[in-house]
């Protein structure tokens, strides 16, 4: 897998990276937290993460601020944040190649991945997104597969 240095994106000054304040940015609001959705499948050599896809901009205090311990029970998360609304949160189901990280397939969702992802022997994937819409692949290539149930 490909080293990442975590959810940030669309940094606006390499200040938000070192932890200097007063520097904005975008994050994904719970990028790691709900990344856990990850599972293998040595049929395939490919790792395949579930993902949310809900962001909250937001301004860094100072370094020193970081010594700041918060009240029990509170959060902290080292700045002032506005997150985007619970509508505006989709999801992706990502397919990756053990060897080199490289993207295989990626489907994005209506709503975040937080369901447990599951590849079977018999080359299908199944997860779930947070609405309730269950979710059928092909592991190898992401395709939806069609079922006939045998109905006329």
């Amino acid at each position: 897998m490909k080293k990442s240095a975590g959810s940030i994106v669309n940094i606006s000054s390499k200040a938000a990276v070192t932890g200097q304040g007063g520097t904005s940015g975008y994050a994904a609001a719970n990028g790691e937290r709900f990344s856990l959705t990850k599972e293998y499948s040595p049929e395939f050599d490919l790792i395949y993460v579930g993902t949310d896809d809900w962001g909250a901009s937001g301004i860094l205090h100072p370094l020193d601020s970081a010594r700041i311990i918060p009240p029990d029970g509170a959060n902290w998360l080292g700045g002032t944040y506005k997150f985007d609304p619970p509508s505006k949160a989709k999801g992706w189901l990502t397919a990756f190649n053990a060897e080199d990280g490289s993207v295989k397939w990626k489907f994005h969702t209506s709503s975040p991945i937080l369901a447990g992802v599951t590849p079977t022997a018999g080359g299908l994937l199944f997860s779930a997104d947070e609405k309730g819409l269950f979710y059928a692949f092909n592991a190898q290539n992401g395709k939806i597969p069609d079922f006939d149930t045998g109905s006329p």
